[in-house]
């Protein structure tokens, strides 16, 4: 996990941008999770989340599945484990960004892409309760690519 300083555009001024890659090769059929979280001993007010995973261009079927959920749910487990995914064929990217979709199609959520991610938009996290990304291949060849994870949050000052 990386953390910089950043304003992000004038809507985030003051936000920092947490990110996550993670480039652990994920074999077709198989999925994996990361934990995103803040700073020890800090508190963060989630702003915006921004997911994206290129095509797997070895691939020749299937999908591919990435999403997002507070890890206090995703802890819990059962089938509400996941807040909302974003899912795209093979041959293109899964990118959720600005409060759209911009390459693939909402799933587990009864909403729009913007709901989607506004469904994230507040949530408290710190060095212990974050938000979990999860990334599913179910294509025939393995993703290699790095999958990348972003939040911008703002500090929260008790």
């Amino acid at each position: 996990m990386t953390v910089d300083a950043l304003a992000v555009k004038d809507r985030y001024k003051g936000a920092k941008k947490i990110e996550l890659s993670s480039s652990t090769n994920v074999a077709a059929g198989s999925s994996s999770t990361k934990e995103i979280t803040a700073t020890d001993g800090e508190v963060w007010l989630v702003r915006s989340v921004r997911v994206f995973v290129p095509a797997i261009s070895t691939a020749t079927q299937g999908d591919q599945e990435m999403g997002l959920s507070p890890t206090e749910i995703s802890r819990f487990g059962g089938s509400g484990d996941v807040q909302f995914t974003v899912q795209s064929p093979y041959d293109s990217p899964v990118n959720l960004s600005n409060n759209a979709i911009q390459s693939g199609t909402l799933q587990r959520f009864d909403g729009n892409a913007y709901q989607a991610n506004e469904s994230l938009r507040g949530l408290a996290i710190d060095d212990t309760n974050g938000i979990t990304g999860y990334y599913s291949n179910g294509t025939d060849a393995e993703q290699t690519d790095d999958r990348i994870y972003t939040v911008y949050a703002e500090r929260f000052d008790s």
